[in-house]
């Protein structure tokens, strides 16, 4: 097996290992929405991966890095993140989990599209087909005109895919300057701080 090959799957399994641990945090969100109000669950998803991200970010470029950034991208990131994850807490109160993520799954749909406008990017036919299928899908899901999920707590999922979309841009267009420890540590300090005040 190569080195290449070797780097693939180590970085494969840590994808996966990645999205295993993200599919825990969301039910623990979900536990929490039913006795915590959501920006105070937000709150506490910033503030408890902060120490952690904090130390790998100052053992790796310290401190220097994490202030000399584009801070207006940065607070947009942040206001975005604040939004998303207290509507999807929301949502979480009243939704089941799968349904909540069922909804969510417009997110890339939606990262693809706006990338056009705000990126610049090109996007085939192909994947213009299977963006409208993918809203298609959602409107099925929803069916807003029977008996379908449309609800506050539906519209809430679809405005934190839509903040996650905006900032998954962001996120692109930060990416050429700033560090990857400078925007998570960034983001989660604006995520604790954000939905903290938010909830006084």
């Amino acid at each position: 097996m190569s080195a290449a090959h070797r780097h693939s799957m180590r970085a494969a399994l840590a994808m996966l290992a990645a999205i295993a641990v993200f599919s825990l945090m969301d039910a623990g969100l979900k536990q929490l929405s039913m006795h915590y109000p959501p920006f105070q669950v937000a709150a506490l998803r910033g503030a408890s991966s902060l120490p952690f991200v904090l130390a790998w970010a100052m053992a790796s470029t310290g401190l220097r890095p994490l202030l000399r950034v584009r801070w207006p991208l940065h607070l947009l990131r942040g206001a975005l993140a604040v939004v998303m994850m207290s509507t999807f807490v929301y949502a979480l109160r009243t939704l089941p989990l799968t349904t909540a993520y069922t909804l969510f799954f417009i997110a890339p749909l939606l990262v693809t599209a706006l990338s056009v406008p705000l990126l610049g990017e090109r996007v085939g036919p192909r994947r213009w087909t299977a963006i409208a299928i993918g809203l298609l899908g959602v409107l099925v899901l929803l069916r807003p005109t029977g008996e379908g999920m449309l609800s506050l707590a539906a519209v809430a999922v679809l405005v934190a895919a839509l903040a996650y979309s905006i900032s998954a841009i962001a996120v692109r267009v930060l990416a050429r300057t700033d560090s990857t420890q400078s925007m998570m540590v960034s983001l989660l300090v604006m995520l604790t701080v954000g939905a903290g005040i938010s909830r006084l």
